[in-house]
């Protein structure tokens, strides 16, 4: 579970941390670039040393 960090890097409109990973948010409109479908947030993940970028909605 990720909870809401106690930074703000500036740059994200939300940022979560969890044992040392990150999600940062971002509303931007983006596409997974396989479908026309379009999400109204771009994602970054960092696991360890890996970062992980793609597209994100609200579930």
């Amino acid at each position: 579970m990720f909870h809401r960090g106690s930074y703000r890097c500036g740059k994200c409109d939300t940022c979560f941390n969890s044992s040392g990973n990150r999600l940062k948010l971002k509303s931007l409109v983006s596409s997974d670039g396989m479908s026309d479908k379009e999400y109204p947030y771009s994602a970054i993940f960092i696991l360890g040393n890996k970062v992980l970028e793609g597209c994100a909605e609200k579930k």
